[in-house]
């Protein structure tokens, strides 16, 4: 009566085991300053509208030298619409702080 539970599953023989996926990075520090250093100075000359674009430019960098399985990453959408806005909102007063 205590094996009752047992009548009602199936087991299977073998047990199916996760795959094992290997991840890399091919990027390399004198690649990513030199992205760095162009969205500072770009976002500081155009008092931060560029921003949103470093951020999109940055990340296209991390995903297509990240591998999965030899697969690169990839960031689908252009600069995202909420954070050009946000910028171009906050332009007057950027302006009105730094002076």
């Amino acid at each position: 009566m205590e094996d009752d539970y047992t009548d009602n599953f199936e087991f299977e023989e073998e047990a199916t085991r996760p795959e094992v996926c290997n991840l890399e990075f091919t990027g390399s520090a004198g690649e990513h300053f030199r992205i760095w250093i162009v969205n500072v100075v770009l976002t500081v000359v155009t008092l931060g509208i560029y921003g949103a674009w470093a951020k999109v430019r940055t990340r296209r960098y991390f995903y297509a030298n990240t591998l999965l399985d030899g697969e690169p990453f990839d960031q689908m959408s252009p600069v995202p619409p909420t954070a050009l806005k946000k910028e171009m909102f906050m332009l007057p007063f950027k302006g009105f702080l730094t002076q």
